[in-house]
Parts: C-alpha cells; sequence; structure tokens
C-alpha cells in the first residue's frame, strides 16, 4: 500500500480544527478529516451541500503505477451526517497533470468506495479527492493507494 510509505504527504484546502488532512492517512477508521465550517456552498437539497471547492489531496514522494483506491467513511466521531455522498478521483503526474478521473459515488451506510485499475494507472505523483455532494462539510476516515 502506497499509503503507508515514508514521505506520503496530505493536504487540504481546509480542514476543521482536531480533524487534519494526516487523518485519511493514519489507518485508524475511528479518526478523520473533515471540511472546515462554512466551507461548502448551500445546494438546493437541504443538508446536502456541493463542496468542490475543497480538495484533499496526497503527494506520493516518487511517481508510482497505481493498481487501486479505496476510501473509507467516516466511523468515529461524526459518524453520521457528515458524509461525502459524490466526489472525483483525480490521478495527477508529476506535472500536475490529469492521467485520469472519475466520479464517485459513495455507498451507503458507511460512504466507502473503491477502484482497481486495470491496466495500472503509471507515473502517478498526486492523488486528489473532489469532493461532490455531501451531508453538511463531509469528512472521510481514509484514502488508500495501492501499487502493484
Amino acid at each position: 500500500m502506497l499509503t503507508a510509505d515514508a514521505g506520503v504527504a496530505a493536504t487540504a484546502v481546509s480542514s476543521f480544527s482536531g480533524y487534519p488532512p494526516e487523518s485519511a492517512l493514519d489507518f485508524d477508521l475511528s479518526t478523520s478529516w473533515y471540511i472546515a465550517n462554512n466551507q461548502c456552498v448551500p445546494g438546493p437539497v437541504s443538508p446536502l451541500e456541493c463542496c468542490a471547492s475543497q480538495t484533499l489531496s496526497l503527494q506520493l514522494p516518487t511517481a508510482r503505477p497505481v493498481s487501486a483506491i479505496v476510501i473509507r467513511g467516516n466511523r468515529g466521531t461524526f459518524a453520521d451526517d457528515y458524509d461525502f455522498l459524490t466526489g472525483r478521483l483525480d490521478l495527477l503526474d508529476g506535472n500536475g497533470a490529469v492521467l485520469t478521473s472519475m466520479p464517485i459515488v459513495f455507498s451507503r451506510p458507511d460512504s466507502d468506495w473503491a477502484a482497481v485499475f486495470s491496466p495500472v494507472v503509471a507515473n502517478v505523483r498526486t492523488v486528489r479527492f473532489v469532493p461532490g455532494w455531501s451531508e453538511n462539510e463531509g469528512g472521510l476516515a481514509e484514502l488508500q493507494v495501492f501499487s502493484p
């Protein structure tokens, strides 16, 4: 699993105090990264909100092939009513060019999602999660990246 490798760094446009982006890399389903309060644009269907301006990115220390991604929804604090419902996953090269992009629709009730890439996506340097619709300011427990 690439996210277990030394040097992988998590960054986010915003985070709720005490719930940093690094929580998405700690292999602990009871911790989560959450978008900071009032950062999402209210959507037309209350209490859903559109959060595309908020991103969570994992920077890999070197370009690597990616064979699978697993995103795990919140299990600990705020496990209910703060889940992502949709989003987008982008895999970028070292220059920031998008190698592949795909929509995400999270499963319910745990808001998990997984994808296997066949063939693998080569030369990935950044994995970027772009939230779509969420319940309030959403969060996630883990973003796991796998290499062959």
